[in-house]
């Protein structure tokens, strides 16, 4: 009864918050109270676990991240100088009532918003993104990006097999192809192929059909559901060509191609599409590529706020890194860039050659926009807080509605909807911003 009457106080027991640290003073209460009836006979072998990390790790858990920390670094150096496999009890209830009166000493209360020096606490982090879709608001499992499968243009180049493979390892359901919480038996929506026009297949299991007979002039000409050709119009062709077989409009931002590397290894470089974003006041990097350049970061915790709601993410923080322009000539060092596992890959979002050649006023910068690389993705969003690499060197503006180009130190980009005659209308809204408070 004297056990389980201390673990139901531990279990109800609130999380403590950076804000709440007087709580400490609860929970010592209760910490004190085992630790007395460890020192009863009595109940010693009974609660002799709380001595070993299965009973310790709950508790802390509990715990603001940064006394997280501290309290591993007190319990690794008492294991260190002890030579034991874990501290005691007693030590964590000591640290437990120095926390206590440390965090509630009104003689170390500051006030960040009057405060006029210079904190060197992490600030934290909100991000404000929107992504809406008229189909489906589920990741792409298989590049575990801001798309659907069905608007996955990768997934369909695949065999039809490898599809039907991998939809049924990932239980995906074959009619919809847009979730594995049931099953085609029992799937209720009502599929349409965005690229023939079939009812009886989504988008992601279209397959290509072309006759043996077909000339090359022909196969340049998408085929219909019935095996009709589109219109012969060059402003339907053309954008076919811009915006893949999939009736769905294109818009093109600021991403550009560059060399990613540390400091001391130049020659150590990876190759990714960096967002250039004067919307956010912060630089931020992908996990993959944060190991992919083998960075010691130090962790740090941010305080996430998007649409979806407020969430705890704990991050790595890079103290360096350096970007280089693709023909080398503009190099730019980004100092304390965060880890994101967020930042969205749009690959039909950069400008190719075909786009810029496809508009007059545009054609004489297509040979500096390098082809897209399927195989690279965007793992660099790039803040305001490198004003640098946001200056416009260069801009050519054409008529009105139709998209313009600026030459940044990075290179080229172009900006706008380049679906020719609108013939294809957008079925998906991106907007992204993140911010950084000052405050903390």
């Amino acid at each position: 009864m004297v056990e389980s009457a201390l673990k139901r106080k531990l279990n109800a027991f609130q999380t403590i918050t950076n804000k709440d640290c007087v709580k400490l003073y609860d929970l010592l209460d209760i910490l004190t109270e085992i630790e007395s009836s460890m020192l009863n006979p009595k109940y010693t072998t009974l609660l002799s676990y709380y001595n070993s990390s299965s009973g310790i790790n709950p508790i802390v858990a509990k715990l603001p991240y940064f006394l997280q920390e501290k309290w591993t670094t007190r319990a690794s150096s008492y294991k260190k100088s002890h030579d034991i496999a874990f501290p005691p009890f007693s030590l964590f209830v000591s640290y437990i009532r120095d926390m206590c009166e440390i965090r509630n000493d009104p003689a170390f209360s500051y006030n960040s918003v009057n405060s006029t020096t210079n904190s060197k606490q992490r600030p934290s982090v909100i991000s404000r993104r929107l992504d809406v879709s008229s189909e489906s608001s589920v990741r792409c499992p298989l590049h575990k990006a801001g798309h659907t499968l069905n608007d996955c243009r990768g997934f369909r180049k695949y065999p039809i097999q490898d599809r039907q493979k991998f939809l049924r390892e990932k239980r995906i359901c074959f009619k919809c192809c847009e979730t594995n919480e049931h099953f085609a038996s029992n799937c209720t929506v009502n599929v349409k192929c965005a690229v023939c026009g079939n009812k009886r297949h989504a988008t992601a299991m279209h397959i290509d059909r072309y006759t043996q007979n077909r000339t090359q002039a022909d196969n340049e000409k998408p085929l219909t559901a019935d095996g009709g050709e589109h219109s012969e119009d060059n402003v339907t062709v053309k954008c076919t060509t811009l915006c893949g077989d999939i009736r769905v409009g294109r818009s093109c931002g600021k991403t550009v191609l560059v060399d990613v590397y540390l400091p001391n290894a130049p020659e150590k470089s990876t190759r990714v599409y960096a967002a250039i974003d004067d919307q956010s006041n912060r630089t931020l990097i992908t996990p993959e590529l944060f190991d992919d350049l083998g960075i010691q970061g130090q962790h740090a915790q941010f305080n996430m706020s998007s649409c979806n709601g407020n969430s705890t993410m704990k991050c790595r923080v890079a103290d360096s890194i350096c970007v280089r322009s693709i023909d080398g000539k503009s190099t730019f060092e980004l100092q304390d860039v965060i880890e994101c596992d967020s930042i969205p890959s749009e690959l039909p979002e950069i400008a190719t050659p075909e786009v810029a050649s496809a508009y007059s006023h545009l054609h004489r910068i297509s040979s500096y926009l390098p082809p897209l690389d399927p195989s690279i993705k965007v793992e660099l969003l790039i803040g305001r807080d490198i004003p640098d690499i946001h200056h416009v060197q260069e801009q050519i503006t054409g008529d009105k509605g139709e998209p313009f180009a600026q030459r940044l130190a990075l290179g080229w980009v172009v900006i706008g909807e380049v679906c020719l005659g609108k013939v294809h209308a957008p079925n998906k809204i991106s907007v992204r911003k993140t911010h950084v408070l000052n405050d903390g």
